[in-house]
């Protein structure tokens, strides 16, 4: 709960309203297609705190939202930030969640001058880009992959010298991940990558990438992607091992 009446005072607080008035705020999230999950739970955590707190803006009006499905779309997150801020007159928006969404979300809002905050984007560099309007309530992924890496390779009976990464190339973090921000934290631990094989968001069958990265015989496996496609594509390299 602390954590969301953080968010709500910290884009109203950038956002140039009457000290009385009601306000609309927006909220973008995928209640359904890919990551689903993560939007009904983010939607249950806005009615807990609407039920629990009210939905005041401290400054005697009250917060309303409009929340609106992204599918986790990139074109979707475009139109409907545009919609926030040109239909609905939004005065600060909640969301996107993905940084496939984040990254085209943000520009727009910026050119409409409006307040934004990702709850949940990782990649590197969105936020940062898109100042002054841009803002994320999560770590970047640099931040997290190098204590993840340490814990995995003192965890392992064997010592991991050699690696192959697999990395969506359609998804915009697993890309950035699984390209930059693995690489480097993996060579910075004398981890050698022996190959990068790709696949896409979607797939299904990820035979023929368990075939290529279990004759390339490696130590171990980094899987940068999202848990659709991340969960079996890893599960079928490590039973194919």
């Amino acid at each position: 709960m602390q954590l969301k009446r953080n968010i709500f005072a910290a884009i109203l607080a950038g956002a140039s309203v009457a000290a009385a008035a009601d306000q609309t705020v927006g909220v973008l999230m995928p209640l359904s297609g890919q990551g689903a999950e993560f939007g009904l739970q983010s939607q249950t955590a806005l009615k807990m705190f609407e039920d629990m707190e009210g939905l005041s803006d401290g400054r005697g009006g009250k917060i309303r939202l409009v929340v609106y499905d992204t599918r986790a779309d990139s074109a979707a997150a475009v139109n409907l930030t545009r919609k926030l801020i040109y239909d609905d007159k939004v005065v600060a928006i909640i969301g996107p969640l993905f940084s496939l969404e984040t990254e085209v979300a943000f520009p727009v809002a910026v050119q409409g001058k409006t307040p934004i905050v990702t709850p949940l984007s990782a990649k590197p560099g969105i936020a940062a880009n898109n100042r002054p309007w841009a803002f994320r309530n999560a770590l970047t992924s640099d931040k997290l992959v190098g204590g993840l890496i340490d814990k995995w390779l003192a965890g392992r009976p064997k010592p991991i010298k050699r690696v192959v990464v697999l990395v969506d190339n359609k998804d915009a973090i697993s890309k950035s991940d699984g390209s930059v921000v693995y690489p480097n934290a993996l060579k910075a631990r004398g981890v050698e990558i022996v190959e990068t094989i790709s696949f896409q968001t979607g797939d299904i069958d990820f035979s023929a990438q368990v075939t290529r990265a279990k004759g390339l015989n490696p130590d171990g496996l980094v899987v940068a992607a999202f848990y659709a496609e991340g969960s079996p594509s890893a599960t079928g390299t490590a039973s194919a091992r």
